[in-house]
């Protein structure tokens, strides 16, 4: 048997489980990150640490729906999470008092709904919080909107900053999955067969929030050298 015909037969024994591949790609993005810490350096640091708790929750949540068959609790921990860091993230980098305080304001209220929303309306374990992750959203897409405001009008635009490909990523993630995620929860009662359909598309935008962020991690690499 030839090389490429063992190679298609190969391919089309193997079972392989493609909603895995946006773990993959963040993994390759941590351990290049990891590799190349050196390289950052303050708020870039927290933005290296946000894949890596990714990978690290989506690990746990395996486990957990294996044991459970259900892993809802693992991301509606891991959301406020990231939407705290990422919004610490920005506020680090935006040099307007009055944002700060603004942005201040936005953490205290989001952690306050989320509270709200885990003990009093959605629960932590039952369903998604998907109520925390749409306010979340809707936040992290302002906010990542006036970081590119920032630095379009003071003429700072680099592709040597990783905020920039930080906030594009997250700009195109959650613009995207906020008004599909936040329906998931009635979709899995009331459509499935969508709901498996809003499963892969969140998948195909994670990549895409990995990838852009892998390359913002790349060129950054590649410029300090």
């Amino acid at each position: 048997m030839s090389s490429k015909l063992w190679l298609n037969s190969f391919i089309c024994n193997v079972d392989i489980d493609y909603t895995l591949v946006p773990n993959f790609i963040i993994l390759v993005i941590t351990l290049i990150g990891i590799y190349r810490i050196k390289y950052f350096q303050g708020y870039e640091l927290i933005i290296l640490f946000i894949p890596f708790l990714n990978v690290l929750m989506d690990l746990v949540a395996i486990q957990v729906r294996n044991i459970y068959k259900s892993n809802n609790i693992c991301y509606n921990l891991l959301n406020p999470i990231e939407i705290v860091l990422t919004l610490v993230i920005y506020y680090q980098h935006i040099k307007s008092q009055h944002i700060k305080n603004l942005t201040i304001k936005a953490i205290v209220i989001f952690l306050l709904f989320t509270l709200i929303n885990a003990f009093f309306i959605q629960g932590l374990f039952l369903q998604f919080a998907s109520y925390t992750f749409f306010l979340g959203g809707i936040v992290v897409c302002i906010y990542s909107y006036l970081i590119w405001r920032k630095e379009i009008y003071e003429d700072e635009l680099s592709p040597n900053k990783l905020i920039l490909w930080f906030a594009t990523a997250n700009f195109l993630y959650y613009s995207v999955s906020v008004p599909v995620i936040s329906a998931n929860n009635w979709l899995v009662i009331y459509s499935k067969e969508i709901s498996f359909t809003v499963f892969i598309i969140n998948g195909v935008n994670y990549s895409i929030w990995a990838i852009v962020i892998g390359l913002g991690i790349l060129w950054k690499v590649q410029a300090s050298k």
